[in-house]
């Protein structure tokens, strides 16, 4: 999310892009549009219907974008009728009609709450980049005034090519004391007028060396790193990209209508792809990695994947109460067990202290191993939870005897009961809910196709004694028709997806619109264990690695699905009076509830 949001509110306005037109006032050498520079503009009753449809699909600000938006001679008629209609307006612009003060007076009046702009460079490099003598001056100018209106979005987008290399932290120097508005540095689309010079577009492991730097700079200069933002660039190319990553999804656009499109379509970002070998990188959830038609002219053996899973879990082991002073805090607990009270601690490595508070004290996800079995396979039966002892200091916890981990599954049941149709399993594993499933394969109420790397025996069982189908390897390689399934679940395998986003655009696609999607998985959690298993479990966590790329919150993985049209029909978060299993059931639908469009 963009750290500068308007006063009104911390949440991002639910935005669609209508593109109006593709004619510029300026000449970029990188222009990704200009074959589509002799089309005729948006008329302006066009504009209205498509504005009313942004309106009921769900839209709560309309940007505007070209080409140039801001020469289209009807754009402030457009922004006057979204105000009409209770919609904010925004636009994507190179700016310089916004340095002429009445005009942008006009716009903030009928709702101007986002502005995207582009400066590319220093006076010198920004006027050849755009190929207009003067465009400089003018988009500064309009930044400035920006600056002075709190309830405006703002963002300077600096397309990142050979030519500006050398000047991106100049870019920083020159915004430095513009205090509200944010940077974004974009890699360059190999597309349009950045085909006619092979020169344009860098290697990706130069462009992105070259915004490290930058960042690098931004830290000596003082330039705060929360009005600092990246795409287009594979975040294993940046130790700090993953944390920088802003785009339409960031941004809160869901959906998009170029001019010569009938209906609006889903964000898809298809015109970007992963490389196979960027499947399992643990920083690929919100990477974008870059162009296709970059990787056709680049290799891409110069990513360089972060590859191993992260633990889902860490152990607490007895220590003795006069060693405790010595320990962080953080890292201790106590457990009342009858009459007495044992001392705790972890000595984790996979967990930071506010990871660990944060799973201790917000969430309340600890249990106390009642066996000695090295690997645990039934959380219902091996674990008890660990509740906390309120007033206590260091924080004291014990044991209850309710089933959490029973009572969280039949809140699943509860959904499976009620599928129908043809039913898309992704990650099966074990089939743990097996009891549901095959009175409803047999009878005929559910076609059910399974996925999975693994599949385990029984899974292997229930797909042969049933005539099911079975898939073999990962969602992200599975070949889907679109529109096939009436409902797909995500059961425990969300967190172990190898590409969460690729996951997902298969997945929503493969999806029927008015189809449900259920995802159900948990959060990580501290396990209080014994001292005679301290060895052991050791040993087995160096043999056997962990397998989870993530340990999403359903408010994490909710954030993260927002960008797909899907409607939340339920939610069960993790509480901390509550097993670690979430449950998040959506419809795919817009966030209206509208059905429709076979764009996605």
């Amino acid at each position: 999310m963009h750290p500068l949001l308007p006063a009104s509110g911390s949440k991002q306005p639910r935005r669609v892009i209508i593109k109006v037109g593709y004619h510029c006032n300026n000449r970029c050498i990188f222009c990704h549009s200009s074959p589509l520079k002799e089309l005729p503009s948006l008329p302006l009753d066009e504009a209205r219907k498509r504005i009313l449809r942004a309106k009921a699909i769900g839209a709560e600000s309309v940007l505007f974008s070209g080409g140039e938006p801001t020469i289209h001679r009807d754009l402030p008629e457009m922004a006057r009728y979204c105000s009409e209609l209770g919609l904010k307006v925004g636009l994507i612009t190179n700016g310089r009609m916004l340095s002429y003060r009445p005009y942008l007076k006009a716009l903030v009046g009928f709702g101007l709450e986002y502005v995207y702009c582009s400066l590319h460079g220093p006076k010198e490099v920004h006027d050849a980049m755009v190929a207009s003598p003067g465009a400089f001056k003018q988009t500064l100018l309009a930044l400035k005034l920006l600056n002075g209106i709190p309830s405006v979005q703002v963002t300077a987008n600096a397309v990142v090519v050979q030519n500006n290399l050398s000047h991106l932290e100049t870019i920083l120097r020159i915004l430095l004391p513009l205090n509200r508005i944010g940077v974004k540095f974009s890699a360059v689309e190999p597309k349009g007028s950045a085909l006619e010079d092979e020169a344009i577009v860098p290697d990706p492991l130069v462009s992105a060396d070259a915004v490290n730097r930058a960042i690098a700079g931004a830290r000596r200069m003082g330039f705060p790193r929360e009005r600092m933002g990246i795409d287009g660039f594979p975040h294993c190319l940046g130790m700090e990209f993953p944390t920088l990553q802003q785009d339409m999804y960031t941004d809160g656009i869901f959906a998009i209508q170029e001019v010569d499109e009938a209906d609006f379509h889903a964000i898809d970002y298809g015109n970007m792809k992963k490389p196979p070998r960027c499947l399992g990188c643990r920083v690929s959830d919100t990477c974008r990695s870059t162009y296709t038609r970059t990787w056709e002219r680049y290799s891409t053996k110069l990513l360089q994947p972060l590859t191993g899973g992260i633990s889902n879990s860490f152990n607490y082991f007895p220590v003795d109460e006069k060693e405790a002073p010595q320990l962080s805090p953080e890292r201790l607990l106590r457990v009342k067990k009858e009459q007495t009270i044992e001392w705790f601690a972890t000595d984790t490595g996979d967990f930071n202290e506010e990871q660990i508070g944060t799973i201790r004290d917000s969430l309340g996800q600890l249990y106390q191993q009642v066996d000695d079995a090295l690997l645990a396979d039934d959380f219902a039966s091996q674990f008890r939870k660990l509740v906390r002892v309120e007033g206590e200091t260091p924080p004291l916890f014990e044991a209850v005897d309710d089933n959490l981990f029973l009572e969280a599954d039949r809140g699943v049941e509860s959904v499976l009961r009620e599928s129908t149709g043809a039913v898309l399993d992704v990650g099966c594993g074990h089939t743990r809910y097996d009891r549901v499933l095959r009175p409803k394969i047999d009878s005929g109420a559910i076609q059910y196709t399974g996925v999975d790397p693994q599949p385990a025996p029984s899974v292997r069982s229930l797909v042969a004694e049933t005539g099911s189908t079975l898939f073999e390897g990962g969602i992200e390689e599975m070949p889907l028709p679109r529109q096939a399934f009436d409902e797909v679940w995500v059961l425990r395998s969300h967190n172990h997806l190898a590409d969460l986003w690729t996951a997902y655009t298969k997945i929503v696609r493969a999806l029927k619109w008015g189809g449900r999607l259920l995802v159900v998985d948990n959060v990580a959690f501290g396990l209080v264990r014994s001292t005679g298993m301290q060895k052991a479990v050791k040993a087995l966590g160096d043999l056997v690695p962990p397998e989870h790329l993530r340990n999403h919150t359903s408010d994490e993985a909710l954030a993260f699905l927002s960008t797909f049209p899907l409607r939340l029909l339920e939610e069960s978060p993790v509480t901390p009076e509550g097993a670690n299993q979430w449950r998040l059931l959506f419809e795919k639908a817009w966030p209206s509830g509208e059905l429709g469009l076979d764009t996605f």
